[in-house]
């Protein structure tokens, strides 16, 4: 949808549209439509990367790999976090973004191993045009968290199939 279009819609509105169009993206495996999905200077971080990202492209590249080490990747269920405040809590989104928790599921093979399942959220912040800001990536267990860690290190070291053009 379009900016101008978004930003007649509510909060709930444009987390529920931004979740219709990126589920259909990703489950489609059409990883050439991540990066519209983000803003420019969107950051990126997880317990597997041990550094922030801060470009889209950057996040595109990531992901991209990241859905090439998953399997049978699919969303199960999202909430929406809530406009209004609770006393005494801080939060780190800005005036106009909206919150939005994503829960997956997901299948890991390593090299000479058996198949891990594994658990994992997504906490996004969008703005108001429904872009994501900020994306968190958290997953569970550790011993698939350290197995996807270091599939993707063999990635994007290029002990796989990688475009060099994405290192």
């Amino acid at each position: 949808e379009s900016s101008q279009n978004m930003s007649m819609l509510t909060p709930n509105e444009v987390a529920r549209s931004f979740f219709q169009r990126w589920h259909a993206v990703i489950q489609a495996g059409d990883t050439a439509k991540i990066r519209e999905f983000f803003e420019d200077n969107a950051t990126f971080s997880s317990p597997v990367v041990h550094k922030q990202y801060n470009t889209a492209d950057e996040i595109e590249m990531l992901l991209t790999n990241i859905l090439a080490v998953f399997q049978d990747f699919k969303y199960v269920d999202y909430y929406i976090t809530p406009q209004d405040a609770i006393e005494g809590v801080h939060t780190t989104r800005s005036l106009g973004q909206i919150g939005l928790t994503l829960l997956f599921t997901a299948k890991v093979s390593p090299k000479d191993k058996k198949p891990m399942d594994l658990q994992g959220v997504d906490l996004l912040v969008l703005n108001a045009n429904g872009k994501i800001a900020d994306m968190k990536v958290m997953l569970r267990p550790l011993t698939a968290t350290i197995a996807v860690g270091n599939m993707m290190r063999a990635r994007l070291l290029g002990e796989t199939d990688v475009p060099s053009s994405k290192l």
